[in-house]
């Protein structure tokens, strides 16, 4: 819109400037034709001044005495004021108008310098503006490039999460079918456990001396459900997925997740927040586990 408006305002200012040009011709005409009228004038006059004073006689004042009568020699003494009055009339008007016509001439050209000035900055501006808009062009067309980029990725990443969710169900009905106490709920491995009575069989247990790590990352796990306190990433070599486990420091978890840095005896617990997480640390510590048999 500026860049617009700049260049509307540099089409009037040429037009301005197109006006000021025939303007300036116009009154450099009337100042020559003022120059001529007063040459003219001046030449007018001393034609008259000739005619009157100028004469064959041995003195001027014998046009006056020729005369026939006084009354005469008035009438002619009348017609050369007359005649001076006028002339003089005409100088003054001619003067004037050189005069007016050479201040206009110089307002003119003024006027003609400060358009060219004005149209000079505003092709300045004009040229910045030109190359601001192809920045934002450039920057559009990163963005819309970026676009499609997220575009494939969130496309990836919904089959992958399909993918995940597949392998999950698998992973639950395989372990259904190796044990069937547990819950037919995904998200029961994460539910308070409720009270229960004393049993006499306890389930197997054995600890394990691991480095346990923190992260705080977002989203679906390894058996596809959604990452929350008490998910620990486990290498499946080492603790096979659905293991649950007591952890010193951290409480009980289960093993429901994997990581590219989680291999041999290493566990990496989640916790809600990263300075959560940095303060968790890096951290050697003996677990119990349970097996999920």
């Amino acid at each position: 819109t500026d860049l617009s408006q700049s260049l509307t305002r540099i089409a009037e200012l040429e037009v301005q400037a197109s006006h000021a040009d025939n303007a300036t011709d116009l009154a450099r005409e009337q100042k020559r034709v003022a120059q001529r009228t007063a040459e003219s004038a001046e030449r007018s006059l001393a034609e008259r001044i000739r005619a009157l004073y100028i004469t064959d006689q041995a003195h001027s004042i014998d046009i006056f005495l020729q005369t026939k009568s006084f009354r005469e020699t008035l009438q002619n003494f009348d017609s050369i004021q007359r005649i001076a009055l006028s002339n003089k009339l005409l100088l003054t008007q001619v003067s004037e108008a050189r005069v007016q016509a050479k201040e206009k001439h110089i307002e003119l050209i003024d006027r003609k310098q400060k358009i060219k000035e004005l149209i000079k900055e505003k092709k300045k501006v004009s040229q910045n503006l030109e190359k601001t808009r192809d920045g934002h062009a450039k920057f559009l067309q990163s963005i819309r490039h970026n676009l499609k980029l997220k575009t494939h990725e969130i496309t990836a990443l919904r089959k992958r999460a399909i993918k995940l969710e597949k392998r999950a169900t698998k992973i639950h009905t395989e372990t259904k079918l190796r044990n069937p106490r547990i819950t037919k709920q995904k998200s029961s491995l994460f539910s308070p456990s409720p009270p229960q009575k004393p049993v006499t069989r306890q389930r197997p247990e054995r600890t394990m001396t691991v480095v346990a790590t923190a992260y705080a990352l977002r989203g679906l796990t390894a058996i596809g459900i959604q990452t929350r306190r008490g998910i620990v990433a486990v290498d499946p070599n080492i603790i096979p997925l659905g293991t649950k486990m007591f952890i010193p420091g951290y409480g009980n978890g289960v093993a429901a997740d994997t990581g590219s840095a989680v291999r041999g005896a290493i566990i990496d617990v989640w916790l809600p927040s990263v300075e959560q997480a940095l303060t968790w640390g890096r951290r050697t510590v003996t677990i119990r586990l349970r097996n999920h048999q």
